[in-house]
């Protein structure tokens, strides 16, 4: 049913992890087509919550700025004046979400939860073994910081980003030695270490990765430098 909004099929590219543009790209792909398909109504059929899944889903999908647009859909008209994230809008509602019949829609916590989620994904994914930094960055976010953000593998990683000088500046302290794929939102032109002593390699995956050895508890702080074509 193209014109209704539960996503379930799409779950092993979110919230599972079965399914990332590297590991299965002919269905992460089919994934895309899957969800486009979805949309032939627009976005008339979301609600609070599924305007939160649909920007994780973006998020997964590498779409910032369509996973952006989720997310003031629902700050615009799904969310009260207490930040509550509410079931339906009915346009009429207005801030307030007042349904005109004498008592509010649905409170949902997953829409709360779910928007929260969804920038922590646009910012940072991960699953063991790689790191993607700023995977969905919309181009309206051309300047922010985020720190200490727990990543699957025992990986914590604080971001500083200027996409406006094409520059990011990151940290990674693991808890255990490993060797980790990390994916930029643009090609390297330089990468500057702190630790001259760290490896960094280029990646079978393309020009956008590269491969990072982490010590186990000792902050790796990089400076990267991107190629403005490539962003």
């Amino acid at each position: 049913n193209y014109h209704h909004r539960h996503q379930s099929h799409i779950y092993p590219l979110f919230p599972g992890l079965e399914i990332t543009k590297e590991n299965n790209p002919i269905l992460f792909d089919a994934i895309k087509t899957a969800v486009e398909k979805r949309l032939v109504v627009g976005m008339t059929s979301q609600t609070g919550w599924s305007y939160a899944h649909m920007a994780n889903i973006y998020a997964r999908l590498e779409d910032g700025d369509r996973a952006l647009e989720c997310l003031e859909l629902l700050c615009r008209s799904c969310v009260g004046p207490n930040l509550f994230t509410y079931h339906n809008d009915w346009r009429s509602q207005g801030l307030s979400m007042f349904w005109g019949h004498g008592s509010q829609p649905p409170f949902q916590i997953d829409a709360n939860f779910g928007l929260v989620a969804a920038v922590l994904e646009m910012l940072v994914f991960s699953t063991p073994g790689m790191i993607k930094l700023l995977p969905a960055l919309p181009k309206s976010w051309k300047k922010g910081e985020i720190y200490g953000v727990l990543c699957r593998g025992g990986i914590e990683v604080d971001i500083q980003w200027d996409m406006g000088n094409n520059q990011i500046k990151t940290a990674f302290t693991s808890s255990s030695p490993q060797r980790i794929v990390v994916k930029f939102p643009g090609t390297p032109v330089s990468i500057i270490r702190e630790s001259k002593d760290i490896e960094i390699a280029d990646s079978n995956y393309g020009p956008n990765y590269r491969e990072l050895e982490l010590p186990a508890y000792r902050k790796i702080e990089l400076i990267i430098n991107l190629d403005e074509t490539s962003l």
